[in-house]
């Protein structure tokens, strides 16, 4: 556990999918030599591959809005009967570090954002 002062110099508010903040924002996410249009793309990329396969993960790489890649996941995910339970573990172990990772690279050492330590 932690502590963390909050003061006008250290708060950065986050308003919705458009915000940079956001894992819907675009960005040049490049991880492994592979690069995603959002945390977004590389976050549902991540979930098929560990839930069904590489090549459903694939199919994920032409759809260029972040929004459609979750759709076109949650299909996939249907039509091969992973369960919402097993989503759900996912989403609260290898997920979380799937995200950590991203915004690691999404924001890097030199990012403004640093000066808030919220990576």
């Amino acid at each position: 556990c932690w502590t963390v002062t909050v003061r006008a110099d250290n708060v950065m508010c986050f308003n919705g999918k458009n915000s940079f903040l956001s894992q819907l924002y675009p960005v040049s996410l490049v991880v492994d030599g592979n690069v995603y249009g959002s945390l977004e793309h590389y976050y549902q990329e991540c979930k098929l591959f560990s839930l069904v396969s590489a090549q459903a993960a694939k199919t994920l790489r032409s759809i260029s809005d972040p929004v459609e890649v979750m759709r076109h996941t949650r299909k996939i995910l249907s039509a091969r009967g992973v369960k919402k339970a097993k989503v759900d573990e996912w989403k609260k172990s290898l997920g979380l570090l799937v995200t950590e990772r991203a915004m690691r690279l999404k924001f890097g050492d030199q990012h403004p954002v640093n000066k808030f330590n919220i990576i």
